[in-house]
């Protein structure tokens, strides 16, 4: 409500349906030894449409990376 917004600080958004995110993501599996393997991932992550517009957003767009290792079971 514009007594909502104007008490946060923040502008009123009312948001309406539609995509929410798109990514692009490449990630990587090697395996080392026995169970152990090696992952990696990095990924782009863009809000679209409605969820972009909110005043809460600062940025549209992040890089995701993740490197590890991992056990198989």
């Amino acid at each position: 409500s514009p007594a909502q917004g104007a008490a946060s600080g923040y502008a009123v958004y009312r948001p309406s349906a539609g995509w929410q995110s798109a990514a692009l993501e490449v990630s990587v599996e090697a395996k080392l030894t026995g169970p152990w393997h090696f992952v990696a991932d990095i990924a782009y992550r863009r809000l679209l449409g409605p969820a972009s517009g909110s005043p809460l957003v600062e940025s549209k767009g992040a890089w995701i990376s993740l490197v590890g290792v991992a056990f198989r079971f």
